[in-house]
């Protein structure tokens, strides 16, 4: 007897809204997102609150903390003096928790991305 197949079909429906407010060398940022993710085997509600806070220390140089549905996040951006290099480096602690932990543990998040212009 074969086993029974899991279908690998996923859509999904999700909503976000934020807002944003500049503040001399201070950005206060916050979001939401809001929806349903719909595959096998289950249906997972989406429902995740953020918010942060940027600091512009120098023209090159930006730190950023917050919050990523109630866990740490922290990072910082560095704009090179003719603007054409930047790096961006973000940590997340169990992102998207609600819905992950279930499924893959706690888990510790680093991103770091470099992009040159022309």
């Amino acid at each position: 007897m074969p086993a029974p197949t899991m279908s690998n079909t996923y859509r999904s429906e999700v909503g976000r809204y934020g807002i944003a407010k500049q503040a001399g060398k201070w950005l206060f940022t916050g979001d939401r997102v809001k929806g349903r993710l719909f595959g096998a085997p289950s249906t997972v509600k989406v429902d995740s609150w953020r918010y942060g806070v940027d600091y512009s220390v120098s023209p090159t140089w930006t730190i950023r903390g917050g919050s990523f549905d109630r866990q740490p996040t922290a990072g910082f951006t560095y704009k090179g003096e003719d603007g054409r290099l930047l790096i961006n480096y973000a940590y997340v602690r169990n992102i998207s928790d609600d819905e992950l932990n279930i499924l893959l543990g706690n888990s510790n998040t680093q991103a770091l991305t470099l992009s040159w212009s022309w």
